[in-house]
């Protein structure tokens, strides 16, 4: 009896479905990777879970060149006991990488409504990779739980993390850390780094430097005569973030504060903490900004003997979380909305665009302006969006008030407020590609028209965070920001989500982490200077016939090309198929824009197929245009970044 394809496949079909089901629970993308794996490489000759865990701390146990690489330091908490916390082994750790060639994380909670396994995670990298969460290494794990039972909380944790680097009795990395060869002693190398700064979200840095934050009449650590407006209503209020800060809108009007003088001040309150009334220290802390504790980070004499504490020039406000993170932008974005009223129409215009696939996964715009969500805004008086929507709708609102809201002379103030603030979020993006100049001249500007619009009483502390940013991008020379630290929280969750057994959660997730980061450096292409494929496959078949016909023009063999839906700029920013991309161009704009068709990579060349525009009309106001197609052949360093295009086009 004769069998059908269909049948065949039917059947095929059944079997995987069947194999899936009898399975714990993998993601299908999951599950497809390692049946491929399977079926390329074979099965491991030892398969047991226990051996997994064995495999893990094999790893971790060979990189021991500067003791364990597992630290298990006691700790002083509120009730006089210790309480251990787990820390990294810096130097083994960079050793143990060379042989082989705190921000909060909250996973999805199978114990029930208890945040048992919230976690705080600190981090640490060196400032050439800064882009890549390759690149940032887990340096301690802790459960929230076990952070707020110590004195001075996270700040302590910093402090023994510190300690275990630049106090350490085997070796000093300001005067060389050797890292040994696995097999050539000619080829050791002498490692030499410093404490460089703290980059974190507002809170996590009051917590850190025990300072009051937001929630303190002198808000700002960097500033010697900043602080809070007054509150001019009797409502409370519900979010940190609305809290008002300073209406001072240059530099110039800012007394900065040294590192000494900050040192000076922890000091001072020391001192105090032992002679003054309770209630009149109380009053001392709010005015000087401080919380006080004497196992403050800033109060460790160790580290105040190796001078490695710099609470001014190391410190980095990170311009996501200012402009982006329910900062400045969402705060810009509420205010042009309401006055104008457009709530109704935002719906219906953001499904007009596509967003560049990078941006994409963030989500679809047009679902922030859905009735219900709308409502919401309306009652609570403010916007709320993530980091990636806001950069994404901060650019298609630009375009909607150069070209819809302007020219109707409706609200100018507003309006010109809320471009001076996109502007300067699209400076700050910016930093990673080239010179930035002059930076403070525009966030001063963007301030002063914000505060002329009549915001001033919605001057928050972030309106104020700006004014440093350019000053830390002048002294640094680059600015680091936390996009990359939030996608490694990601890694963190992923082995967080599954583990339940709370007296070795924070030993499992460190172990389990750092090996994931370990076989990462190993793999991954975090460490390529230029533009390369992401997740580079083999060709299929008919774009194999493509290439060899329409682009080499001659018979290549599939093996020895490559491909992928993504390629990654020298600038870390990444390509997609379909996106539109902005490529360097010999005119009177110096670019031209084009539609990618493929990414491919042969004899160590990555290029790109483009379906290139010529075009037609060019929109100075709002950077936009119209085009003819035409495809031709691309390197993938001629492209400067990706755009977004009409739905309709």
């Amino acid at each position: 009896m004769a069998t059908s394809s269909t049948d065949t496949r039917a059947a095929k079909l059944r079997k995987l479905n069947d194999f899936r089901r009898e399975l714990p629970y993998i993601s299908q993308n999951g599950l497809a990777t390692l049946l491929q794996k399977v079926h390329k490489e074979g099965l491991p000759e030892i398969r047991q879970a226990k051996a997994m865990k064995e495999a893990t701390r094999s790893i971790l146990s060979s990189m021991n060149t500067y003791g364990d690489l597992l630290l298990h330091e006691p700790m002083a908490t509120i009730t006089g006991d210790e309480q251990n916390i787990w820390l990294t082994n810096c130097m083994s750790l960079l050793a143990g990488l060379y042989k082989q060639g705190g921000n909060w994380v909250l996973p999805g909670n199978q114990l029930g409504h208890r945040l048992e396994r919230k976690t705080w995670a600190i981090y640490a990298s060196f400032h050439t990779k800064l882009q890549h969460e390759d690149t940032w290494f887990l340096l301690s794990i802790a459960r929230s739980s076990e952070v707020a039972s110590l004195e001075a909380g996270i700040s302590q944790v910093f402090s023994k993390l510190l300690r275990s680097i630049f106090c350490n009795k085997i070796a000093d990395p300001r005067l060389g850390l050797c890292l040994p060869h696995a097999t050539d002693s000619t080829q050791d190398i002498r490692l030499f780094f410093t404490m460089g700064g703290w980059i974190q979200d507002g809170l996590a840095m009051k917590q850190t430097f025990s300072t009051k934050g937001d929630s303190g009449t002198k808000f700002c650590i960097l500033c010697n005569n900043i602080r809070s407006m007054a509150i001019h209503t009797e409502a409370t209020l519900e979010e940190e973030e609305d809290i008002p800060g300073s209406n001072v809108t240059h530099l110039s009007e800012c007394e900065l504060a040294t590192d000494q003088e900050v040192l000076t001040a922890f000091q001072t309150c020391q001192r105090l903490s032992r002679t003054m009334p309770k209630d009149q220290f109380a009053m001392y802390q709010q005015a000087a900004g401080i919380t006080h504790n004497q196992h403050s980070m800033l109060l460790d004499q160790a580290l105040l003997d190796q001078n490695i504490l710099r609470p001014v020039s190391g410190y980095i406000h990170d311009w996501m979380h200012t402009m982006a993170s329910q900062g400045v932008m969402q705060k810009s974005i509420w205010l042009l909305l309401s006055t104008t009223n457009a709530w109704d129409h935002m719906e219906s215009f953001l499904q007009l665009w596509t967003m560049p696939a990078a941006l994409a996964k963030a989500g679809k715009l047009h679902d922030l302006f859905t009735p219900k969500r709308t409502k919401f805004y309306r009652e609570n008086q403010r916007f709320k969006c993530t980091a990636s929507e806001c950069l994404g709708l901060t650019t298609l609102l630009q375009y909607m008030v150069q070209r819809l809201w302007l020219p109707a002379g409706i609200q100018v103030d507003q309006r010109h407020s809320f471009l001076a603030m996109a502007q300067v979020q699209e400076m700050l993006q910016a930093t990673h590609m080239s010179t930035v100049s002059p930076a403070q001249h525009q966030v001063q500007d963007a301030l002063t028209i914000f505060k002329r619009a009549g915001n001033e009483a919605a001057m928050v502390r972030k309106h104020h965070w700006m004014l440093h940013l350019s000053t830390q991008l002048e002294a640094m020379g680059f600015l680091p920001n936390c996009w990359p630290l939030e996608r490694k929280h990601k890694v963190v969750t992923m082995y967080a989500t599954n583990m339940m057994k709370i007296p070795v959660f924070s030993q499992s997730l460190l172990e389990e982490v750092l090996a994931h980061d370990i076989h990462a450096v190993q793999t991954s292409d975090s460490f390529e200077e230029s533009a390369h494929l992401v997740q580079k496959r083999h060709p299929s078949a008919q774009l194999h016939k493509y290439l060899c016909e329409s682009v080499f023009k001659a018979a290549i063999a599939k093996d020895h090309i490559w491909t992928a839906a993504a390629a990654m700029l020298e600038t870390g920013g990444q390509v997609h198929q379909k996106d539109y991309v902005l490529i360097q161009q010999e005119n009177q704009w110096g670019w031209q824009i084009a539609k990618v068709e493929c990414h491919f990579e042969a004899a160590d060349l990555v290029c790109s197929v483009v379906r290139t525009s010529d075009l037609v009309e060019y929109d100075a106001a709002t950077y936009s245009t119209q085009r003819l197609s035409t495809s031709f052949l691309l390197k993938r360093s001629c492209v400067q970044l990706s755009g977004l295009q009409r739905a309709s086009e």
